[in-house]
């Protein structure tokens, strides 16, 4: 309960409070001459106002749907264009206006005029308008690519999410076959064919944990896996039958498979580089 009171009350009051004390200000601290200028003035520092709450909402409440590089970016884009848009607004309303009265509007170029001997150039209010509505726009495209870059970034993590468990399902699947294997050559004194491995099928447990999960961008390299498993599987479910004739056949039957595995591999691997 406590934290729906915090959320209401910097999400949705604060704002709204922030936004009313800005609109009295202007009014009150303004001159009493309403132009449009001033409401030019105060329009935008709603904007300004409403993009930096907008900015935090958003961080408090998108977490999931986006990544933590989109914050600190997007966080960046909205800090430079409050600064910027601020920097507009102050240049112009202090220097580049009309001296109309000077305690306002072009105060600071009516002051550089009396002492100077110079005045500064005069921009009319639509070049001003337009110089907003263009860093506007510049600040709404960059966020717009930021979003899609960051929602393909998102696509490729989910999806090399999902090949990393598959990987990991298989190595996992060839482990239990090479510890039933060991199992079985104990059992059966079965010969140790490789000296630096346990077993065969460690060799072939080594591979496995070899490739990578970009592997799994082909649906033929998971159908090639999985009969890897299923022919292994099949092979020790017939050790286990007493299918098999001899220690050493056993043996030469569980090299050749693994050997086959092991290229079949090899050859995943070499067509993921391509």
């Amino acid at each position: 309960m406590s934290k729906i009171k915090i959320s209401l009350v910097s999400g949705v009051i604060l704002p709204i409070v922030t936004m009313l004390v800005t609109i009295m200000l202007f009014f009150v601290l303004g001159p009493k001459e309403k132009t449009s200028l001033f409401y030019v003035n105060l329009v935008y520092a709603l904007i300004l106002v409403a993009v930096f709450f907008g900015y935090i909402n958003f961080v408090r409440l998108g977490k999931s749907k986006t990544s933590g590089a989109f914050y600190s970016v997007m966080g960046a884009f909205s800090t430079y264009y409050i600064i910027v848009g601020v920097a507009i607004m102050l240049v112009y309303n202090f220097l580049l206006t009309p001296v109309i009265p000077p305690k306002y509007y072009g105060a600071v170029a009516y002051y550089i005029a009396e002492h100077a001997g110079f005045s500064l150039p005069y921009v009319p209010l639509k070049f001003y308008i337009s110089a907003l509505i263009i860093l506007t726009l510049l600040w709404i495209i960059l966020g717009v690519l930021l979003a899609e870059s960051d929602m393909h970034y998102r696509a490729g993590a989910v999806k090399l999410a999902e090949r990393g468990k598959n990987l990991h399902y298989y190595v996992g699947q060839m482990s239990q076959i090479e510890h039933r294997y060991s199992a079985l050559s104990k059992k059966l004194e079965l010969p140790r064919s490789t000296q630096s491995y346990e077993n065969e099928f460690s060799r072939l447990t080594v591979k496995f944990k070899s490739l990578v999960p970009g592997v799994f961008e082909s649906e033929m390299a998971q159908s090639q896996l999985s009969n890897i498993i299923s022919q292994c599987n099949n092979l020790l479910s017939s050790i286990e039958n007493g299918e098999q004739a001899d220690a050493q056949t056993i043996a030469n039957n569980v090299k050749n498979t693994v050997n086959n595995a092991v290229n079949e591999i090899e050859f995943l691997k070499t067509s993921t580089r391509k």
